[in-house]
């Protein structure tokens, strides 16, 4: 562990550590890369299928456009497992946007213990000493 001193204090840094395997950040890129071309390709038959009550196309058509945008063409529940695919990148991205957020805000709060820890550590030597605080 590491300790910093700040204007006579010592404020605990936590050592970075070092993973082996797999990271949050990894698995967030691995997965968005390997579900991008599936999404764009159903983003893209959603937005052609936006007009199908206006008959742009045939029947026969729109049937193969849902086909594809509900990934029925491929397999019976490829359509849930990239949406939970999308949900797992939306959650993880998530994590990743507040993650430094959190560490601000425990860093912030190291830094007042550590100031109320000396503030009650010099009332501890004042009073042992017999002065009063004022």
């Amino acid at each position: 562990y590491n300790f910093l001193e700040i204007r006579g204090m010592q404020v605990f840094m936590p050592q970075p550590k070092h993973r082996k395997g797999m990271t949050l950040r990894k698995f967030h890129k691995v997965l968005g890369l390997s579900l991008s071309l599936p999404l764009v390709l159903a983003s893209t038959t959603g937005l052609v299928l936006l007009g199908r009550k206006d008959n742009f196309y045939g029947q026969e058509t729109k049937r193969l456009l849902v086909r594809l945008h509900t990934w029925e063409i491929l397999a019976k529940y490829s359509g849930s497992i990239m949406a939970v695919g999308l949900m797992t990148i939306v959650g993880t991205g998530l994590v990743l946007a507040l993650r430094p957020e959190v560490k601000k805000w425990r860093y912030r709060r190291e830094i007042e213990l550590a100031k109320q820890r000396k503030v009650l550590k010099e009332v501890a030597q004042l009073a042992a000493g017999g002065q009063t605080v004022a």
